[in-house]
This record gives structure tokens, C-alpha cells and sequence, in this order.
């Protein structure tokens, strides 16, 4: 845009040309003031009091735009009669727009003081700048060129070009008109430029027009006894002073400058957003499954933190909170973060998963709430979700157990008979069995065998942890259980069995398999009669 903008001024070219270049013009300088323009919610540090301050970048904060605008020159002086000096350039403005900031980092900000005007020097216009904490320079709008005061030589106005300045975006001051060594009028200052454009420069005694945003107009320059007016705030360039007799007369001081920061600070997650267990849920499973989701204003990845309590909502359960940043067991579902599968997007959302990795206890209520951190972002935890309470399943008696062997009505069953069955338990807990035995009418007792006694008898070995370890698991025993007497039953004699299962580590409670009845084999004892013996009626053999 600097460029374009001296092209238009020195195009010799046809008129056409020079109106096409000044379209151009506008559109680039459009464009700039959409790219630029700061998004809604930014903040803007203004520096306007002139000398050496600091700013820190706020928590937060990773991107900044700093803009500087530059002093303006002071107008020339003249001690000589029927004369008029120079009048100061206005300052330049220049823009940086910087990524990746740290916060708690602290910059140095330069604010160009007024260029005071004098009777035997030039007096350029003094600099902004920002330097960032490593000492490299951020951004940098120079000062306008001083008037020339008057003579021996004509008296030029200052310069307003770019050269010097640092940053993205640099647009030049407007020069100071010149003044003359004939006749008591001296040049006006020039325009400072604006964060839109270049200053205007200075013709004759007319001050150039500053550029919005922040340029300031030039001071004027004047005919006969004159003494330069200064320029307005930002930076534009004093007037030239001019003399048609008597005492020296001073040009006008140029303004000082001005350093702006905008920046928009990275916000922390929304409250999440709870899924389950819903509010007042019951049959919770005692290892639950929590799922949760958020947004986040500025798009960024987030990790969730889960706080689970007893029923009053403060007292924490375990290790409570279970928190994502600390450690990835138990979470799942993950789509974002470092390696693409440590945290959760926010622009969806995706919907979070932690599973307990624990126990709960059974027919309990309990509380639970989330808050979430974007460790790419702010990196600072959100808003804590509201609470919500929730009730495990109640712990049930196992299932009634399936008498395999011997089976009902069977017959010829030996006395040492071997008793199998399987059964399972719906919450998983461990089982332990008792085995009744009962006459033919399936009440009266004849014995138990109980696993509480001890795993003789018993097959396969016990695996349960629950009832000091005299139980099974529950997947073992649903794969079948088995127990042989060992003392011998009757012959020929009818029985009734039934099993009963009971969970100690669980709700402790007994659920009982029908009856199933069977009848022992005959006798199988043989008389040996040997040869010689005479059998006479009457006698009986057993």
C-alpha cells in the first residue's frame, strides 16, 4: 500500500491509469481494515502518556496487535527577516501483529514525546516502539522529520517517509511544506499517518491532514510575524515560523506519539454439559459410566475433571476428582489434544466417557459434577457444572440355581451319587452353595453339604474372594459346579434335592433351586453258596 500510494502521487501516465491504481487503492485499504479489524470482545491497552512504561501479557493471552504511532516533527525557526522556515513531517504509524505470546511476559512501551521546537536546531520527531522481553524489537513507528529553519539555504519542510519503521504494516508520515528566503511565509506541517493510511502532507502554509485512525493534523505555517502552530495528537508535525521583522520566531512543536495493544483473551471451557447418569437416575451400575460434553469460545481442546460425592454433595468419593490432565485411565472417546487422542474437541461437541475404576456400594446415592481445562488454550479450568445425584442398583440374591445331576425322576443313581449344578449371579458377586438333601417327600432333612465347611467334595477349586474364600466366582460356577459325598446314601431309596446359593460379598440374602428327586440303586450283595450245601425249604437266603 505504501508503494501504490507514491505511485499514484509520481504517475505521469494518462488519467485513466492514475484513477484505476487509485481504486486499487481503496480496495487494498479496505481489505486491510477487514483483516485488521479486532474481533468482538478485544481488549486495547492505549499508551498516550509520553516516556518508558511496560505492559504484561495478561493470563490468557497468546496473540497481541501492537501499534505504534510516531511523533511529529517540530517546525523550523527563522532569525532573518522577510523569511519563514520549514514545517515538521508527520510521524509515521506502524503495525505488528505477534503469536504465541507467553502471559506474565513483559514488554517495553516507548511513547514518542513531544518534539519540542527551537531556535537553533532541527528537531525531529522522536520514535514508539514496543521490544519484547528477548530485547527484539516489535514494533517501531518513527518520528517525523524537523523543519529547516531559515538561511543561507532554502528551508525544507520535514520528511515524512516510512524508512526506519518496523512492523507488518508501515504507512509514512505526510511531509512539512517548505518555507522561503524571500518572503515572510513559512511551510506547514505535515499529516501523521493512521492505522488506514498515509499522513497528508503540507502545502504552503496549510498543514497536511492526519489519517484516521489516531493521525493528527499538522500545525500550520503562517505569513508575516508567525509562530509555528504546534500539531495535533498523534504525531503530526509542528508549523514553521516565519518572520517579516524583529525578534526570532520558533516553528510549532510537533505532538507526541501513540502505542495501542489489542488482544483478546483465550477464555476458559463452558460448564460441561452432563449426560449420564441423568439427575435422580437409580439402578446405577456400581462401576458407572459418567458421560459429559462443553464448548469452548475459542474452539480450543479440552480435558474434563469428574468430582464424585456422597448423597450431600461434598463429602468426595476415593480419590475424587478424577481429573483427565492427571491421568487417561478410565477415559475414552478421545479425538483431540497432543497425539489426536488426549482430550475432546469443543466444536460438536464430542461426547466424553470416564468409567469408575472402583466400587461403588450397591442401593446408594450418590452426587456427582465436571468442570473442564484447555490445556492448548487458557489453560485454566471453566465454570464447575451444576450437581447431580444418582442411585447404584441394588444388590439381589443370585439367581435360583439349575440342578443338572441327578436328574428328576432318575433312577438306579448311585449311592456315592455326584450332585452338579450351575448357576450365576447378576451383579457379578461371589457365590457360595449348600446342597439339601430330603426324603422322598421334600421336606424332611436327611443332610446338607454346605461349601461353607470346607472344599472337600467340591469341584474345581474355590476362586471366590467373598465368605473368607469358600465361594466361587460367578462365571466359574455358571460353567457348572459339582460335589461328591463322601459317605454312601440307602439303596433303593428315593431322595429330593435342591441347591441354595447365597452372595456374602453382595446383598448376603439365599435364592433356592426346585427339588429334584431320585432313587438310589438296589443292593448289589451276592451269597456265595458253595458246594455241598444243602438248602431245605424254610430257609431264607440274603
Amino acid at each position: 500500500m505504501k508503494i501504490l500510494s507514491r505511485t499514484i502521487i509520481k504517475d505521469p501516465r494518462s488519467l485513466p491509469s492514475r484513477i484505476l491504481y487509485l481504486l486499487a487503492g481503496i480496495v487494498l485499504i479496505a481489505g486491510s481494515l477487514i483483516w485488521w479489524h479486532p474481533r468482538a470482545g478485544a481488549t486495547t491497552s492505549t499508551f498516550s502518556t509520553p516516556g518508558t512504561t511496560t505492559w504484561t501479557v495478561p493470563a490468557g493471552v497468546t496473540s497481541a496487535v501492537f501499534e505504534a504511532w510516531g511523533g511529529g516533527g517540530a517546525g523550523g525557526w527563522t532569525n532573518v527577516s522577510s523569511s519563514g522556515a520549514g514545517g515538521g513531517a508527520g510521524g509515521q504509524y506502524a503495525k505488528t501483529t505477534l503469536t504465541g505470546l507467553t502471559p506474565s511476559d513483559v514488554y517495553t512501551v516507548v511513547v514518542a514525546a513531544v518534539a519540542t521546537a527551537t531556535t537553533s536546531t532541527v528537531a525531529d520527531g522522536n520514535d514508539s516502539s514496543v521490544t519484547a522481553p528477548s530485547s527484539s524489537t516489535v514494533v517501531l513507528a518513527k518520528g517525523g522529520g524537523g523543519g529547516q529553519g531559515c538561511c543561507g539555504t532554502l528551508p525544507n519542510g520535514g520528511s515524512g517517509s516510512n524508512s526506519g519503521s518496523v512492523g507488518d504494516l508501515i504507512n509514512p508520515g505526510g511531509n512539512g511544506a517548505g518555507g522561503s528566503t524571500t518572503v515572510a511565509t513559512s511551510g506547514g506541517g505535515g499529516g501523521a499517518a493512521g492505522s488506514t493510511g498515509a499522513g497528508g502532507a503540507a502545502s504552503g502554509n496549510t498543514a497536511g491532514t492526519g489519517t484516521s485512525l489516531n493521525g493528527g493534523n499538522g500545525g500550520a505555517g503562517g505569513t508575516g510575524n508567525f509562530t509555528g502552530a504546534v500539531g495535533s495528537n498523534y504525531g503530526g508535525g509542528g508549523g514553521g515560523g516565519s518572520k517579516s521583522n524583529g525578534s526570532t520566531k520558533s516553528g510549532g512543536n510537533g505532538a507526541q506519539g501513540l502505542v495501542t495493544v489489542t488482544y483478546t483473551a483465550n477464555t476458559a471451557p463452558a460448564a460441561p454439559t452432563l449426560g449420564t447418569p441423568s439427575s435422580g437416575a437409580t439402578g446405577i451400575s456400581i462401576a458407572p459410566s459418567f458421560t459429559l460434553s462443553t464448548t469452548d469460545a475459542d474452539n480450543d481442546y479440552v480435558q474434563f475433571r469428574i468430582y464424585l460425592y456422597q448423597s450431600n454433595c461434598t463429602t468426595a468419593i476415593g480419590s475424587s476428582p478424577f481429573a483427565e490432565a492427571s491421568s487417561q485411565t478410565g477415559w475414552s472417546g478421545q479425538d483431540a489434544g497432543p497425539g489426536g487422542n488426549t482430550a475432546y474437541g469443543t466444536t460438536g461437541p464430542t461426547t466424553a466417557t470416564y468409567t469408575y475404576q472402583g466400587t461403588l456400594s450397591y442401593n446408594t446415592q450418590y452426587c456427582w459434577k465436571a468442570d473442564a481445562i484447555d490445556p492448548g488454550g487458557s489453560n485454566s479450568y471453566g465454570s464447575v457444572s451444576g450437581t447431580r445425584l444418582f442411585t447404584t442398583v441394588a444388590n439381589s440374591a443370585p439367581n435360583s440355581p439349575t440342578l443338572t445331576a441327578p436328574s428328576s425322576g432318575a433312577t438306579g443313581v448311585s449311592t456315592t451319587p455326584t450332585f452338579s449344578f450351575s448357576d450365576t449371579d447378576s451383579n457379578s458377586d461371589d457365590i457360595q452353595f449348600k446342597i439339601n438333601l430330603f426324603q422322598s417327600d421334600c421336606s424332611t432333612s436327611v443332610t446338607t453339604y454346605d461349601m461353607a465347611s470346607g472344599q472337600t467334595g467340591w469341584s474345581p477349586t474355590f476362586n471366590g474372594t467373598a465368605g473368607s474364600g469358600l465361594t466361587y466366582t460367578s462365571s466359574t460356577s455358571g460353567s457348572g459346579v459339582s460335589f461328591a459325598p463322601s459317605s454312601a446314601l440307602s439303596n433303593s431309596t428315593t431322595y429330593c434335592w435342591s441347591v441354595s446359593a447365597k452372595d456374602p460379598g453382595g446383598s448376603n440374602t439365599t435364592a433356592t433351586s426346585g427339588t429334584q428327586s431320585f432313587t438310589t440303586a438296589a443292593s448289589s450283595d451276592v451269597v456265595n453258596i458253595g458246594g455241598g450245601v444243602n438248602i431245605t425249604g424254610g430257609t431264607n437266603v440274603y
